[in-house]
């Protein structure tokens, strides 16, 4: 399965050509959709110039079952959600089609696992901001969970 880049589309006759990701010289795959459809592959109408999909690669060098692929995306969450101040919180997050990811806590910024846990003693409430990168469209997604201090009268 390889990756890649929609570059041209030519709609009424259902052909295009795809750029492969991660490749220099760029590598130019054409993929056409024949009437019959017994290549396995149907035309997407959604697929438009600039998006992201997977397909396979046949001996021809043609592309087959071209696929558009999702955008990054994230959940992330905070337990305890509420602490006093002293304890601690675990950060969770998970992220999807993602290449890259960074975690804020409003002042700092550092690199994270795309996938992973966090232990946080916060001394005053503090929101956290995790941001996902597809490296090869540039598409970013955030989100983020909020850990609130508590404190004892």
């Amino acid at each position: 399965m390889a990756k890649g880049k929609i570059i041209f589309i030519n709609n009424p006759n259902k052909h295009g050509k795809i750029q492969q990701d991660n490749t220099e010289p760029p590598v130019i795959h054409h993929w056409n959709i024949r009437k019959d459809h017994k290549n396995g592959n149907e035309f997407d109408p959604s697929i438009k110039v600039g998006d992201s999909v997977t397909y396979t690669v046949k001996g021809n060098k043609k592309a087959t079952d071209v696929v558009k692929t999702n955008g990054p995306s994230c959940d992330f969450s905070a337990t305890p959600e509420i602490i006093n101040s002293g304890e601690s919180s675990e950060l969770f997050w998970t992220s999807e089609n993602a290449t890259q990811a960074s975690l804020s806590d409003g002042t700092t910024s550092e690199e994270a696992p795309l996938n992973g846990t966090k232990n946080v003693s916060p001394a005053s409430t503090t929101t956290y901001t995790l941001t996902v990168k597809d490296n090869a469209t540039g598409n970013v997604a955030k989100c983020s969970a909020t850990v609130t201090v508590s404190t004892l009268l």
